[in-house]
C-alpha cells in the first residue's frame, strides 16, 4: 500500500491541442504527465519487483477527484514505472471515497494462478475493512 499525495487529474478533461500546420494534435496536459510521473515514482519506491500476470487494485481517494477518469492516470503511471508490463494486467479494481488528506492510497495485489480477480479483490477488501468494521463484512456478494 502506498499514498499518492496529490490530486489526480482527470485524463479526459485535461488535454492539450497542438497545431501543426493545418493539423491538430491532442495530447495529455502537463498536469496529467506530472501526475503520471509522480504515480510512477511512488510505485517504483513502494513495489519491490515487477509484477507479471494479472493484478487487482484497491484505490481509496480523498478530496475532490473525478474518480473514473483519474484511474487512467493511475494505470498509466503504474505502467510507466515498469512495475507492471501493461495496464491490461489490471483485472479488477475497487474504488472507494474516504476522508483524510488529499490524494489516494493504492493497494496493488497479485492475483494467483487459478484465482478469480474478483475473489482475490473481495478477500483483500474483507481483510482491510473487517478490521475497521468487525460487526459486518465489507463485501458479501460472492
Amino acid at each position: 500500500k502506498f499514498h499518492i499525495p496529490i490530486r489526480i487529474p482527470s485524463k479526459k478533461n485535461c488535454m492539450q491541442i497542438h497545431k501543426a500546420g493545418t493539423r491538430r494534435l491532442i495530447s495529455p496536459s502537463r498536469e496529467v504527465k506530472e501526475a503520471q510521473t509522480i504515480v510512477a515514482w511512488m510505485a517504483t519506491q513502494a513495489l519491490t519487483e515487477c509484477l507479471r500476470g494479472p493484478i487487482a487494485l484497491v484505490v481509496e481517494v480523498s478530496g475532490r477527484m473525478d474518480i473514473d477518469n483519474s484511474l487512467g492516470v493511475i494505470f498509466d503511471g503504474l505502467q510507466i514505472s515498469g512495475k507492471i508490463l501493461n495496464d491490461r494486467q489490471i483485472q479488477a479494481t475497487a474504488v472507494m471515497k474516504k476522508e483524510g488528506k488529499l490524494g489516494c492510497d493504492l493497494v496493488v495485489i497479485r492475483v494467483d494462478e487459478g484465482e478469480s480477480p474478483i475473489e482475490c479483490l473481495t478477500h483483500i477488501l474483507n481483510q482491510i475493512y473487517v478490521i475497521a468494521l468487525p460487526a459486518r463484512r465489507a463485501i458479501d456478494f460472492l
